[in-house]
């Protein structure tokens, strides 16, 4: 009898960092009972600052009004026009119309229904790479994906780039600011890149999920948005409300392409999926973005939080650290500190941090090389500063 399902479906996996946030909310009363110490999670990119009230109000206004019958796939116009307009003045896209916006259910699915348009093709991407990419929709569309790690500091070895790219690719994945670096790429870093892509005709998939999310002063630079990009059509630049509103239980996100025939085909593939976000949710789109104080107010927290612990990660000898410029995470080395014997499996650091009360998400869960197996991704977004401050001192304590 042959196989009854999809052998691609065989493949897929939830994000090991669900598993391990289970893991940890599964030992962490015994932990607490026994040590009297709090439990601390460093691991999941979730955020515990509250919806802003103006969403809330603005989704009860719409149940109200009776926004709840079928929605627009893709998005109503009024939705689309509010997105069109910040696209146009926060991300400086130009040549963009409402029929090259597609409202999402959240960013996760633009993501995946680009990368389904590749099914079975060549894709490439900068590792250390989000996890869900390289456990569902890699597997989910059978692609053929190759990762090009990043060098010391988390810098691109840009020789590596372009013979990969001049390998017959249908798509490059780039996330910027990055999960799990916290890189955020100069606009040098991204036209070099770009010019590549165009060039040896590969498709771009930009996730721009943390846009907002930026430390330092430092400048959010959509890869469409550059001269040299603006008349490549084939950038497929993906967005969230998730993260700049605290959103995450929503699922709003949208995708952004000249590419006339892919947006087409992404409308009557979600269409089939979902038949579009609920209507009661697309009309948060409509105000959202003139929310600007209440988003440097929410960035302000986490820029309070990544200081401390990247000054109290500094302290501890051995440990390579680099400062993450967007985003809500931190990717330590600890190669230093630990014993390619003890880490054989890539999970040392992640069970010594355990044992001790902290819940970090191991670097080899970001990549299929083996090249991050000594790093950690630490996040920041859901923890107070005091947790910070208590989670820094104990890591101090474990590696003195």
């Amino acid at each position: 009898m042959r196989e009854q399902f999809n052998s691609n479906l065989h493949n897929i996996k939830l994000s090991p960092i669900i598993a391990i946030s289970e893991e940890a909310r599964g030992i962490a009363p015994d932990y607490e009972e026994r040590t009297g110490n709090n439990f601390i999670y460093f691991q999941r990119g979730e955020i515990d600052q509250p919806t802003f009230k103006e969403i809330n109000d603005e989704v009860k206004l719409a149940l109200d009004k009776g926004k709840t019958k079928y929605p627009t796939s893709g998005g109503g116009k009024e939705v689309k026009q509010a997105i069109l307009q910040k696209l146009q003045h926060y991300n400086k896209i130009e040549g963009l119309s409402l029929d090259d916006v597609v409202v999402t259910c959240g960013g996760q699915e633009a993501l995946k229904m680009s990368i389904d348009l590749f099914r079975n093709g060549y894709g490439a991407g900068f590792s250390p790479i989000w996890s869900v990419l390289l456990e569902n929709f890699i597997p989910y569309s059978n692609i053929n994906f190759t990762e090009i790690p990043f060098c010391e500091n988390f810098s691109i070895d840009f020789i590596s780039l372009e013979k990969t790219l001049s390998s017959g690719l249908d798509f490059f994945y780039l996330n910027n600011p990055h999960n799990p670096t916290g890189k955020v790429f100069t606009e040098e870093e991204l036209t070099t890149i770009g010019e590549l892509c165009k060039k040896n005709n590969v498709c771009i998939i930009s996730d721009e999920a943390y846009e907002y999310i930026l430390f330092d002063n430092k400048k959010h630079v959509s890869i469409a948005s550059l001269p040299e990009m603006r008349d490549y059509e084939n950038i497929f630049t993906a967005y969230t409300f998730s993260k700049t509103f605290s959103m995450t239980g929503f699922r709003l996100g949208y995708l952004a392409t000249k590419n006339n025939v892919a947006s087409s085909l992404l409308k009557n593939v979600q269409y089939t999926h979902t038949a579009g976000v609920p209507t009661m949710i697309q009309e948060v789109a409509i105000n959202a973005f003139s929310l600007k104080s209440q988003i440097e107010s929410m960035v302000h927290v986490f820029e309070e939080r990544r200081n401390k612990l990247y000054d109290g990660l500094t302290k501890v000898n051995g440990l390579r650290v680099s400062k993450p410029e967007g985003a809500f995470y931190l990717f330590p080395d600890f190669s230093e500190l630990i014993s390619s014997r003890d880490n054989q499996d890539g999970k040392y650091i992640f069970r010594k941090l355990l044992d001790n009360g902290i819940c970090v998400i191991p670097g080899k869960d970001f990549t299929k090389t083996g090249n991050f197996n000594n790093f950690a991704r630490i996040s920041f977004s859901m923890l107070s500063l005091p947790y910070v401050e208590e989670g820094v001192k104990r890591m101090q304590e474990i590696f003195r």
